[in-house]
């Protein structure tokens, strides 16, 4: 499985009224899953996994690199 936090880098996002933003809640939430699947013996790839910014066409690549069945992306809006 891959995870795709949004945003990132250049691309923060929206803040929160407590100042976190949508990049930085993004990849606590799919650092959080990704611990998760691997306890479980999942294997796991991420799109990132600190806060830089990859374009839509950089994700598009990653995705299609290898056969994916399930791409999940969260966004929090």
């Amino acid at each position: 499985m891959r995870l795709d936090p949004g945003h990132g880098g250049l691309d923060p996002g929206a803040k929160a009224e407590n100042g976190m933003a949508k990049a930085e809640l993004n990849l606590d939430v799919a650092q959080r899953v990704r611990a998760r699947l691997l306890a479980a013996g999942r294997t796991v790839e991420m799109t990132r996994d600190a806060d830089y910014f990859r374009t839509i066409i950089d994700r598009a690549l990653l995705a299609t690199a290898i056969a994916l069945r399930f791409v999940p992306e969260r966004r929090h809006t």
